[in-house]
């Protein structure tokens, strides 16, 4: 283990350094590089030896406001974070106003908000320590200030026509009587109600028509979506949109999907989310999130990397953002590391959990992110698809041997099938690369990728029983030391299935399971291999393979 300790360097921006200013309850901004819990510390002593005043950064840090007004005079500020290495230079800036000077500006209570009717008011509330004199107010940069009633407290805005269909922007100013002043912008997407999708605890997502178990596949360019289609995927995705991929080609990929009958889950800049762009956000949102071929919105992929990291507080704010503007869809982020999983646990409507790896990997990583995340948070499971060990020859311009790929399509349907018997919510598999060079994946290799495509039909086929209400029992048998036979059980009226799975690489064995919920004597259909096996005395004698899979089906109707 290498621990290493970060120092942050913090930026100042303002009162810039040196300067005069005439205002007694002082804005205070910085960058520190990190969301990190932060304070102010101000004091006339440049030593800050005596009479410091804290002034408590807000929720997302880089910026402060005094609450009380501060005397004339030179004063000294720095920034500290606690629990955190940070390099704070001291600034000073010299204060003119007098203390009992009105300097505070109004403040305006910003609201985002989605919309369902055509017409439908909003509402701005503002406040301040005297009173607002004045109220302007812009919608998408046209001034409509005429058409609104302005209240003490608020303003209450009708349009006259119709909001435009996605993002609507509006921008309040409000000045009070000593002729301090502010600006806010509020965002207000407007649509007619959408078909919604809820990610469910099992079983896959909600929708009107009830659940559907779903399967997607991620590295998917335009050019492929067919492919995809074909082998039985629902969803796809590429990282365009997590880069500087525009809007307009986000719907442009969202068309092709839709004509393939599929749909797509669209990421964001990640560099205008470490930004804390929420303007970039909403224009996303607004733009993509009434096409039909959306799926869901890929918040974040592995935030918790110091190259790219975004602060949990960030994360989560930007996650509600989303959430506001569109209650239509679900938010999925996913998590390098384990520790950071229940850091991140209010960012998501669903975590992916990345489990690259053995089936006991699989099975592992679930129930240990499942235990970081809040109580009914759903996981779905995304698996390997590529060569993790030939990958780099492909970079370096070697020849990679298909006769060597792993995962192998044993090891692919293990694995698929182990995150089902351990709960995941859909899968998800990384990636198909588009059949590029980055990547030494299945779509380099046809008999993997023949492997991979038996075992979504496979899946799909059991979407039924995985999407329906019944009782579920799960538990392990452990034939010999060191041999792991995981099995699920889902008895439905008049159905009863069965999942079982050999973590085992290496061993094969021999094994004695007691379903939970059938007769003693029930016979067993072996689905996707053929033949009838039948309960003695309630007890079923099964024979695995290394990574060996069974699922059997009981019918009473």
């Amino acid at each position: 283990m290498k621990l290493t300790e970060v120092q942050h360097n913090v930026v100042m921006d303002e009162p810039a350094f040196g300067h005069t200013i005439a205002d007694n309850t002082p804005t205070f901004r910085w960058s520190l590089g990190v969301t990190a819990p932060s304070v102010v510390e101000l004091s006339q002593d440049e030593s800050f030896a005596t009479g410091v005043i804290t002034v408590p950064a807000d929720a997302l840090g880089g910026l402060a406001r005094t609450a009380a007004p501060i005397a004339p005079g030179k004063w000294y500020w720095r920034v500290q974070a606690p629990g955190y290495q940070v390099n704070s230079p001291v600034w000073r800036f010299e204060q003119t106003a007098g203390i009992d000077q009105d300097c505070t500006e109004p403040e305006i209570d910003v609201r985002h908000a989605y919309l369902s009717e055509p017409r439908q008011p909003v509402q701005i509330r503002y406040r301040d320590n005297v009173a607002v004199t004045d109220v302007r107010l812009l919608v998408d940069g046209i001034e409509v200030t005429e058409g609104v009633t302005v209240r003490a407290t608020r303003v209450d805005y009708t349009p006259n026509t119709d909001w435009t269909p996605g993002l609507n922007r509006l921008r309040v100013r409000a000045t009070d009587a000593a002729g301090n002043s502010v600006e806010a912008e509020a965002f207000f997407t407007y649509s007619e109600p959408l078909p919604k999708t809820e990610w469910a605890l099992e079983g896959g997502v909600q929708r009107e028509g009830g659940k559907e178990f779903l399967l997607g596949m991620y590295g998917v360019s335009i050019e492929h979506m067919a492919t995809m289609a074909e082998a039985g995927f629902d969803f796809v995705h590429a990282y365009t949109w997590d880069g500087a991929g525009t809007n307009e080609t986000a719907i442009e990929y969202l068309d092709a999907a839709q004509s393939h009958g599929l749909q797509a889950f669209i990421g964001f800049n990640r560099s205008r989310l470490i930004a804390g762009d929420d303007a970039f956000i909403a224009e996303r949102v607004g733009a993509l999130m009434r096409h039909p071929g959306l799926f869901a919105w890929y918040l974040f992929d592995e935030p918790d990397l110091a190259h790219q990291y975004v602060a949990p507080p960030l994360l989560q704010h930007q996650y509600e953002l989303i959430k506001t503007l569109d209650p239509y869809h679900p938010v999925i982020v996913t998590c390098a590391g384990d520790n950071a999983v229940s850091q991140y646990k209010d960012t998501l409507d669903v975590h992916w959990t990345q489990v690259y790896g053995a089936p006991a990997h699989v099975q592992q990583r679930i129930e240990r992110h499942r235990g970081m995340l809040n109580p009914g948070t759903p996981i779905s499971a995304i698996l390997h698809c590529y060569d993790r060990q030939q990958t780099g020859l492909l970079k370096e311009g070697g020849e990679p041997d298909p006769e060597k790929f792993t995962p192998t399509p044993r090891h692919m349907r293990a694995a698929a099938f182990m995150a089902i018997a351990h709960g995941s919510s859909g899968l998800e598999w990384w990636w198909w690369g588009h059949a590029g060079k980055s990547y030494y994946t299945v779509a380099h290799v046809p008999d993997a990728w023949e492997g991979l495509k038996h075992v979504v039909a496979d899946i799909k086929s059991l979407r039924p029983v995985l999407t329906a209400d019944g009782e579920v029992h799960t538990w392990v048998e452990e034939p010999a030391d060191g041999v792991r036979v995981h099995i699920w059980e889902k008895q439905l009226p008049g159905q009863t299935v069965i999942i079982a799975v050999n973590e085992s690489e290496t061993q094969g064995c021999e094994v004695s399971l007691r379903p939970r919920t059938l007769p003693p004597s029930a016979p067993l259909e072996v689905l996707f291999e053929g033949g009838i096996v039948k309960l003695t005395d309630g007890v079923l004698q099964a024979s695995f393979e290394p990574w060996g899979v069974h699922v059997y089906e009981n019918r009473t109707r």
